[in-house]
């Protein structure tokens, strides 16, 4: 699975809903938005990324290759395992017994002049 890319600033690792930077084209990497881009069509574009001349979206960048290459959290193994009795797994924890009075302490410090 590709990690995710932010629409807006084309920074992976976001998306669009969550993003708090200034948008960048992802066909002539400026600050602007995509829709807004007036790049000629023939103009070669440049990734907003590496500054390369692809789009910032090209799955062959160099900074989406590197992301690439993170190990991957194998996410098909479960946490808990499918024969632990999860409601019978509290039993096994150890905790101290909840004290039956809460007691609270309040100290008026005097203001010094």
């Amino acid at each position: 699975m590709d990690p995710p890319q932010c629409h807006t600033c084309q920074n992976y690792g976001h998306t669009k809903n969550y993003c708090g930077h200034f948008p960048h084209c992802v066909k002539c990497g400026e600050n602007h938005g995509s829709e807004d881009c007036t790049k000629d069509k023939n103009s070669p574009p440049k990734c907003a990324l590496c500054q390369g001349a692809h789009t910032a979206n090209f799955k062959g960048c160099p900074v989406f290759k590197s992301l690439s290459k993170r190990p991957k959290v194998n996410r098909k193994t479960p946490i808990i395992a499918p024969t632990t009795n999860f409601p019978g797994s509290f039993s096994k924890l150890r905790t101290k017994p909840m004290p039956k009075q809460l007691i609270l302490i309040f100290f008026w410090l005097k203001p010094s002049r």
